[in-house]
């Protein structure tokens, strides 16, 4: 079965993919660091990376530039954590 085969509503709440740009907050730091549950309310399900797929990573992973990461949240809570995710200001 896979993801898409299920049908279990989750009443706003969203799973959305965004990738880790170069000179955003997140790149370079652990999803620890990142702190995306505590400070958002958002679970970070999988990374990928590369050919490569990171289910229910620890806190210890290390987010490059031009990760995928697939998260889980309400929309709102979504919108804020994405920032973390694309260039910041100063960078």
């Amino acid at each position: 079965m896979s993801l898409d085969d299920l049908k279990i509503p989750l009443p706003n709440h969203e799973i959305v993919a965004c990738r880790v740009t170069r000179g955003s907050a997140a790149a370079g730091r652990t999803l620890a660091g990142i702190d995306l549950r505590r400070l958002h309310g958002v679970t970070i399900l999988a990374i990928r990376r590369g050919a490569e797929s990171v289910p229910n990573p620890d806190g210890d992973f290390m987010l490059a530039p031009d990760d995928v990461v697939v998260l889980f949240g309400d929309p709102a809570q979504l919108a804020a954590a994405m920032g973390l995710f694309t260039p910041t200001a100063s960078a």
